[in-house]
């Protein structure tokens, strides 16, 4: 019999590719999915609700008040006085700025409006007060 030019022990040529390319896929999902956990507000504030809401405008200035009474604006700590100067300049670069205003349901009512006040003061002309929807069942 004639012999084989091949021999039984064949040598890895080239690699293969597709468990990498997997794994790196299964990845990038786990990354995607646990940022939006980073990204969340470090301050938590529990929201009065309502039945209906509508959503927040895309370009505004987020205040919150946390159970505290301490303020914050886009997430960092802002103090009363400065509330008014940077709305103020806010609204020097964009005349149609709206702001959102997000207070725990424990905040006074008052602390809230005063915080309208100021915004107001600023020239802001359109404003929402943030709300959490109800929960059916």
């Amino acid at each position: 019999m004639a012999g084989s030019s091949q021999e039984d022990d064949d040598t890895i040529t080239g690699i293969n590719v597709t468990p990498l390319v997997d794994v790196t896929l299964v990845l990038l999902i786990i990354f995607m999915v646990t940022a939006s956990f980073i990204v969340a507000p470090a301050v938590k504030v529990d929201l009065p609700q309502v039945s209906k809401a509508d959503q927040p405008p895309q370009r505004s200035l987020n205040f919150l008040v946390d159970p505290g009474g301490a303020m914050y604006l886009n997430g960092k700590p802002v103090k009363d006085s400065e509330v008014l100067e940077l709305v103020q300049k806010e609204v020097a670069a964009n005349a149609d700025v709206q702001v959102l205003v997000s207070a725990d349901k424990k905040v006074p009512y008052g602390e809230v409006i005063h915080l309208l006040d100021l915004v107001r003061s600023g020239g802001v002309k359109k404003f929402a007060i943030s709300v959490e929807m109800m929960r059916k069942g």
